[in-house]
């Protein structure tokens, strides 16, 4: 079939083509078939081969869009899933992206993109997302990674969000958290959590390291349970600066153990009243 035959096609006619015609399709005519023309039931059955010679999906209806396979979305360019703006990204089902290979998943102009709940349909593919990525999401995505999702992250996943991003997980999430994992919060990430998020953190707070706890502010530092002060190793009771000292609570003074009092520094000793 002739190209410019192709092209002359009505949409009743594209829409009454069988599977193994549109099968039949030499890449250069499908390439050139209205894909807003096609049914879903069309779609669905177009095989990889002949889908991977699709040039754009921006034209697809959400019900067309939803009925590509994984595999088919799969073998779609990365450089056309690149060119799907915000409302295309967020039509695919959590189906559909939680199928989507660590290529094709992070070839969208921006991961901001996908919604909450696509974000927790991926997975343990939120792995496989380079940790420099991770700096593309937003608030409005963190509540809908699920606990195994951030219990699984790395520290440099960790790291590589913005404190904004960061400071949008649930208590529940920071609790997920495990103590290898703190290492990678930054100082920009503690200073921006409050009382009732670092509390969330539970023990595992002490996963952190010297400079790490040198970097936590006074107003923030103050709002730590009893529990977690003690929890601090000796080393870390030695390293909490002279200002951090002073903003201890009486509740958080008295539960230090004999072997962390025995850790105070003179330096800390003089902040004493």
């Amino acid at each position: 079939m002739p190209i410019n035959t192709i092209n002359a096609m009505t949409s009743a006619e594209i829409s009454n083509m069988t599977s193994d015609q549109l099968n039949n399709l030499s890449t250069s005519q499908i390439g050139n078939i209205k894909l807003s023309n096609l049914t879903t039931t069309q779609i669905s059955q177009i095989n990889t081969t002949n889908v991977s010679y699709f040039t754009k999906l921006n034209n697809l209806g959400s019900a067309q869009l939803r009925a590509l396979t994984t595999d088919q979305l799969n073998s779609i360019a990365t450089s056309v899933i690149k060119k799907l703006n915000v409302i295309d990204v967020q039509r695919l089902s959590t189906t559909q992206v939680s199928g989507l290979d660590a290529a094709h998943l992070t070839s969208v102009k921006s991961l901001s993109l996908y919604n909450s709940a696509q974000l927790g349909s991926i997975g343990s593919g939120l792995q496989n997302i380079p940790a420099t990525s991770f700096k593309q999401f937003t608030p409005k995505q963190m509540p809908g990674l699920t606990v195994n999702q951030v219990a699984n992250l790395t520290t440099t996943q960790i790291g590589n969000l913005v404190p904004g991003s960061f400071n949008a997980l649930t208590t529940t999430q920071f609790d997920a958290l495990l103590s290898t994992q703190i290492v990678g919060i930054t100082k920009a990430q503690f200073n921006s959590m409050d009382a009732v998020d670092l509390q969330a953190l539970g023990t595992d707070i002490v996963g952190m390291t010297s400079m790490q706890l040198v970097n936590i502010s006074p107003a923030k530092f103050k709002e730590l349970t009893s529990n977690q002060i003690s929890n601090f190793t000796t080393k870390q009771i030695d390293k909490i600066t002279p200002k951090q000292f002073k903003s201890m609570s009486l509740n958080q003074m008295v539960s230090l153990f004999t072997s962390q009092i025995n850790a105070i520094n003179t330096m800390q000793i003089k902040q004493i009243p």
